[in-house]
């Protein structure tokens, strides 16, 4: 397949270069002079042509093959939006932390993170075994089906496998959702089966839990209750992504949604 579809880059490549070279002429003292592009140029127009027929020719093909269209509808993203949710059902693992009088750094700062956990021990070594227990478990069951020989690429049990990874990358969070989301548009890891199953990632992500939101809302605002600066907001959220989620609310003050 990675053969394949690097014989068709290099065929991309020389069906550019004949086209360049048709659109060129050879300089009197034998440099390369560009013929002009204006508008109106036939041989400029003629290689034009060429070339988009060629690329026309070539998806064309592509798209013959059963494989090469799987890959090429992996790649385009078409799995977005297919189901409601990457993994509905699916429970978001979160960590309470202990209340100090400290808070986040809002910008980078490793020190400053450092000094945040290293006083709430208790938060890092949960966190850490929801990690290693969450994807331990998937790993021991991918390592099994490998050793069966049930992981070959584009495989029912490559898919499987995946679909289970696109779960547990959910249920750690944002962080590990965008890991999974880079890996789904990366043929050169994965089949474009599996490609699929990870572009779920890339749109209606579920939410975590309205109450956990509507805290940070009364923290970031410094209020007691979201009623004092909304007149309205839905109990849920109207769209979720890896980094945060969306409600629509009206403010109390002016009105306005």
């Amino acid at each position: 397949m990675r053969s394949l579809g690097r014989a068709m880059l290099l065929a991309l490549v020389v069906s550019s270069v004949c086209a360049f070279m048709r659109s060129a002429a050879i300089a009197p003292h034998g440099g390369l002079r560009i013929v002009s592009q204006a508008r109106g140029n036939p041989l400029s127009m003629a290689a034009t042509s060429d070339l988009s027929q060629n690329m026309r020719d070539m998806r064309e093909a592509m798209a013959a093959d059963e494989k090469n269209a799987a890959f090429v509808e992996a790649m385009r993203g078409t799995n977005i939006n297919d189901d409601d949710a990457a993994a509905a059902g699916t429970r978001l693992q979160v960590v309470e932390t202990r209340r100090g009088t400290d808070s986040l750094p809002v910008v980078y700062d490793p020190e400053a993170l450092a000094t945040y956990f290293g006083q709430r021990p208790g938060a890092v070594v949960t966190r850490l075994t929801q990690v290693a227990v969450t994807a331990g478990v998937w790993g021991i069951k991918t390592a099994f089906a490998a050793a069966q020989g049930k992981l070959t690429s584009g495989s029912e049990g490559e898919i499987a496998a995946v679909a289970g990874l696109r779960r547990v990358l959910v249920s750690l969070g944002p962080f590990y959702i965008k890991l999974g989301q880079a890996l789904s548009i990366r043929p050169d890891i994965l089949s474009p089966q599996a490609m699929v199953q990870l572009q779920q990632l890339c749109d209606k992500v579920p939410p975590f839990d309205s109450s956990i939101a509507f805290q940070t809302i009364r923290e970031e605002l410094g209020i007691s209750d979201v009623s004092e600066v909304y007149s309205k907001i839905t109990p849920e959220p109207v769209a979720a992504a890896s980094l945060g989620q969306v409600y629509k609310a009206t403010l109390r003050d002016s009105g306005e949604e």
